[in-house]
């Protein structure tokens, strides 16, 4: 973890190394607040059918199987998808509560920007910035 250009707002700051780009923190908290709004967007199409019941239209689906369309998509589809999206959610998170330097769990963030854990939050603390992320 190293002060870097974030590949996403094109800023100078101290940046998460993910998915062969830097990232800050706020553009991954920006990434997850996505994700999380097109689950709410899922969740609100499936309780839209299921308030429905035998109300709602069937038609197939890609999938072969006949039953109310969320979408273009039947429910049991729907809920795959929103469930993949939920794991997806995870993951992003648990690189939030990684620490950016040693891979530990993280508990503090280093200048409001950098997730650390407490021996890695010490070191910073003493040399004033934040240990480089070992090399693997």
């Amino acid at each position: 973890m190293q002060k870097a250009k974030c590949s996403y707002c094109f800023k100078v700051r101290l940046c998460l190394w993910r998915y062969g780009t830097t990232q800050c923190l706020a553009c991954a908290l920006e990434v997850i607040s996505c994700l999380l709004n097109d689950l709410s967007r899922d969740v609100l199409a499936l309780a839209s059918v299921a308030s429905a019941g035998d109300e709602a239209p069937t038609r197939p689906c890609a999938c072969g199987r006949v039953g109310a369309l969320v979408g273009s998509t039947c429910a049991s589809c729907a809920a795959e998808e929103l469930h993949r999206r939920l794991e997806s959610v995870r993951r992003e998170m648990q690189v939030l509560r990684t620490c950016g330097s040693c891979g530990d769990t993280a508990k503090y963030l280093w200048q409001s920007q950098l997730p650390l854990c407490g021996v890695c939050t010490v070191t910073a603390a003493l040399c004033g910035e934040p240990p480089p992320r070992p090399r693997s």
